[in-house]
């Protein structure tokens, strides 16, 4: 049996036009809520309105099988739909961030309960330590720890 807690994740970013109508079956699916946990079910008629150039679209479930939206997040990847998902910690299962802009594998981060994303001190000690490199790429390695390229904000939902 799996273990199920909540998550959420938020959908933005460039959207070709074409797959709204399938994006709105994926949403339907994966079987989340609007507004906030506990919110309506998503519907095709509720999410009609939401899904809107210009916004975000925010969907929620409280218990989200791994804190993960797993088919619906396989589709927005497929199609190279941003979003960021965050997922609550649960018994052996930490909380998490996952980002997604598109290109590369989407990035995992993780997370406090409260939603700060976490760095590992053995990561910054491992770069800190490495006596072979010079501190300017220490720094840039840091910078990159910090400011990975997948982090990059969000956007608003823009239908291309």
């Amino acid at each position: 049996m799996s273990d199920r807690f909540p998550a959420e994740i938020h959908i933005g970013g460039p959207i070709p036009r074409q797959l709204r109508d399938q994006l709105i079956q994926a949403i339907v699916a994966q079987g989340v809520h609007l507004q906030d946990y506990g919110g309506p079910e998503a519907t095709e008629e509720g999410l009609e309105p939401l899904i809107q150039e210009g916004e975000f679209l925010c969907l929620y479930d409280d218990q989200a099988r791994y804190g993960e939206f797993d088919e619906l997040e396989a589709f927005l990847v497929e199609h190279e739909i941003h979003f960021n998902r965050h997922s609550d910690g649960y018994c052996e299962h930490n909380a998490q961030w996952l980002f997604f802009r598109g290109s590369d594998a989407p990035l995992a981060m993780p997370a406090e309960q409260g939603a700060g994303i976490l760095l590992y001190r053995e990561n910054v000690a491992e770069i800190l330590d490495d006596e072979e490199i010079d501190d300017q790429v220490k720094i840039s390695q840091l910078r990159r720890l910090v400011y990975p390229p997948q982090l990059s904000e969000l956007q608003p939902i823009r239908f291309t």
